[in-house]
């Protein structure tokens, strides 16, 4: 920020020459004489005094900020153009307003989309799967693969972004079924993985599902049933 506390005149011209800007003398018009005629130096090139641009981040409150927090980052209290931001619900900050903020905008978990306290919503999710081959004919648990572990990843329902880290479930793979323990109502993406017993080893994924439990389905019982069809690994180097 440009701050002119006082102004030194460096003069170069006589000041007994024609009246004129820059000659370091005071005349009829002018409101200023810095002996130059540069702008931004608290004295323009006409003579008349400058008043400083203001700069949004250089942590100084000026003339139309309404804030100034040394940078231009939004989300954080202060705009890009040092204006105040209300509360927003969801950067895990409890804010006026606010009866918690638990870093995302989904109801039903414990605080609500308006970061206010709601019910802790539960549901599970039911998960078939199956073995193909080429022909789409289903095919027994390879031997030596004999778990499916079911991924629950929640994620922000607006943004995508992945909550926590993934709930894994396992199962019997002779069982071609499983239902989950109970999550937190939400939007989750899920697939399946075809292990050996301890998990080091996969032999077949499914592709990932976009699972919305927000609310309870009365015709599903408000449990969420998707199939997965498990494609050998072979079919997919094929393409």
């Amino acid at each position: 920020m440009l701050r002119y506390e006082s102004l030194t005149c460096a003069c170069t011209s006589d000041p007994h020459d024609s009246p004129a800007c820059g000659d370091c003398v005071l005349d009829p018009g002018e409101q200023c004489d810095d002996g130059n005629t540069a702008n931004n130096d608290g004295c323009s090139a006409v003579c008349a005094i400058e008043v400083p641009v203001p700069v949004c981040g250089n942590g100084v409150v000026e003339a139309g900020e309404q804030c100034d927090d040394h940078n231009t980052f939004s989300h954080d209290g202060c705009s890009p153009t040092c204006q105040t931001e209300g509360p927003e619900c969801g950067n895990g900050i409890v804010e006026p307003g606010e009866q918690c903020d638990d870093h995302n905008t989904q109801s039903n978990d414990g605080c609500s989309s308006t970061c206010q306290t709601d019910t802790v919503q539960m549901r599970t999710i039911t998960a078939n799967w199956a073995i193909d081959n080429v022909a789409q004919a289903v095919q027994p648990c390879p031997v030596g693969f004999d778990t499916a572990a079911i991924y629950t990843q929640r994620v922000d329902q607006f943004t995508g972004h992945a909550i926590g880290a993934p709930v894994i479930d396992l199962y019997d793979c002779t069982a071609h079924t499983g239902t989950t323990g109970q999550v937190i109502a939400g939007t989750y993406q899920d697939y399946i993985a075809i292990t050996n017993h301890d998990g080091s080893t996969t032999y077949a994924t499914s592709t990932t599902a976009d699972l919305d439990l927000e609310n309870a389905n009365a015709a599903f019982s408000g449990h969420l049933h998707r199939r997965w069809l498990l494609r050998l690994h072979v079919e997919s180097d094929q393409g």
